[in-house]
């Protein structure tokens, strides 16, 4: 199982390769930007129902990443 420190880079990593910045991603899902933010560093977890919102904007996002137990 991979690290978290691991896991996050690959998660901002998919998030750089998108070219949104959180504010736009915030918008794109109807959350906040702090809770987005959290979301890309493993601080918060992940909904469902937000999951597959998120895979849209952000392709790069795998379902291994996804299923990380947080």
């Amino acid at each position: 199982m991979m690290e978290k420190k691991q896991i996050v880079a690959q998660l901002l990593a998919a998030k750089k390769a998108s070219g949104k910045i959180y504010d736009q991603l915030a918008k794109a899902l109807g959350l906040c930007n702090v809770y987005v933010a959290q979301l890309f560093r493993l601080q918060v977890q992940l909904k469902k129902e937000t999951e597959a919102n998120l895979v849209t904007p952000v392709p790069g996002l795998t379902g291994n990443l996804l299923e990380v137990p947080k």
